[in-house]
């Protein structure tokens, strides 16, 4: 396929503010995926995608883990909703 040429940066409370970069193969790919359904997943997609700030002890990572494959199952559930 084709280079990204366009990205696009959300900024997500799930993701504590910090900016989740998605990228995208030209202009109208973007603006059709975040006009879709992307709009609606992207608090979730920031939360799995976008890395914890800190290692934390080891229940804190534990807990990070499972709340990342909730966070997984929904939103395919999610998707399979919408497909």
């Amino acid at each position: 396929g084709r280079r990204a040429s366009v990205a696009l940066a959300v900024t997500s409370n799930a993701a504590d503010g910090r900016p989740l970069t998605l990228y995208f193969e030209d202009h109208d790919t973007a603006t059709n995926a975040w006009t879709g359904s992307l709009c609606r997943y992207v608090d979730q997609l920031a939360f799995i995608m976008v890395p914890a700030k800190s290692v934390g002890s080891a229940v804190e990572r534990e807990e990070r883990t499972r709340a990342v494959r909730e966070c997984k199952a929904s939103l395919s559930a999610l998707c399979a909703d919408d497909a």
